[in-house]
């Protein structure tokens, strides 16, 4: 039922493609067994506030709280040209991005929508899913890689 009502989404509204295609890979993920954490710290348990900046890290599966992230920083952040550099398969998520997608878990494909206060974190979620699958996402034109 979720790749019916993705397609038909993507083929009957005038919906942008990534929001849809995003809302569909967190419910895809969700559904397989390998939903993001995105309630709690995927290093330490504790309960997520979405009002700041997060890290979301792919190997581990969820979001790091500001404590396990100074953490990771002063471990894995290497300093190239005077800015931080997190480590492959680390990436900051915005607050909105984050209530994108709790709100997306909870909702159908009618509300995967970008609006200005959230929008998809599309290629993320994208790189979280194949990096479960262990493989690429075949591209389709409307893809890019």
């Amino acid at each position: 039922m979720l790749l019916l009502h993705t397609l038909s989404r993507l083929t009957f509204s005038d919906q942008e493609w990534k929001p849809l295609l995003a809302g569909f890979l967190l419910h895809l993920s969700a559904t397989e067994g390998f939903k993001p954490r995105l309630n709690h710290c995927v290093s330490c348990g504790k309960r997520l506030e979405t009002d700041g900046s997060l890290l979301f890290d792919i190997e581990a599966g969820g979001l790091y709280c500001p404590e396990c992230r100074a953490a990771l920083n002063a471990r894995k952040v290497t300093f190239q040209e005077s800015r931080a550099v997190l480590p492959p398969g680390v990436s900051p998520v915005s607050a909105a991005q984050v209530r994108w997608m709790r709100a997306a878990l909870q909702s159908g494909s009618a509300s995967w929508v970008n609006t200005q206060e959230a929008y998809a974190p599309f290629s993320l979620l994208r790189q979280y899913v194949e990096s479960r699958l262990g493989r690429r996402i075949k591209s389709a034109a409307l893809l890019p890689d």
